[in-house]
């Protein structure tokens, strides 16, 4: 199995099925393609830059990232404010599945060109969360082999942009990292 359809499953899981009755709803054939979208992305960003052990590793980063972060909701996938302005990428401060916050090391149009549906833009944010995974890594766990320890430390960095200190729900996103890693692995 490759990673685009190990992760197309998983995504297809785990994003919730219906958009709430109060906003528009997503068909489920539009659905279906923003979901291979994302699992195109991953997988590409996975196979560009591998980081760590293999591409399943930076895949399954990606993945747990992104559904605990955003739940590959529509709107913050698109771009476009949610219906409920609490929901949307940190009050307007951050982009894209990955909850991407613009830094120096990015262009203004970098920043914006995360959001969208397209394989391109979420390739792009499966990239930018790629390298700020990484970067918390070095920052708290560099040198270390890769272990729920090391990968909450890592996920705890890349929540606060400040912390080493793994609490409990980043443990549980690490572990969470761990369990998906076997599911992306080529047979």
């Amino acid at each position: 199995m490759t990673i685009y359809a190990a992760a197309l499953a998983l995504i297809t899981a785990w994003a919730p099925a219906a958009t709430p009755p109060d906003e528009p709803p997503e068909t489920v054939g539009e659905r279906a393609v923003r979901l291979e979208a994302v699992a195109h992305g991953v997988a590409d960003a996975a196979h560009a830059d591998p980081w760590l052990l293999s591409g399943s590793v930076a895949a399954a980063g990606v993945l747990t990232v992104w559904a605990a972060e955003t739940h590959f909701d529509q709107y913050i996938h698109a771009g476009i404010p949610h219906p409920d302005p609490a929901l949307h990428e940190d009050h307007g401060r951050a982009r894209c599945l990955g909850s991407i916050h613009r830094s120096a090391r990015m262009t203004l149009e970098e920043w914006r060109g995360l959001a969208g549906t397209s394989r391109e833009a979420t390739t792009r944010c499966a990239l930018a969360t790629l390298r700020a995974l990484r970067s918390s890594f070095w920052i708290c766990a560099r040198g270390e082999p890769v272990s729920v320890d090391t990968l909450a430390r890592t996920l705890e960095q890349y929540a606060t942009g400040h912390s080493c200190e793994a609490g409990a729900e980043s443990r549980r996103r690490a572990q969470a990292w761990i369990d998906v890693i076997p599911c992306l692995r080529r047979r």
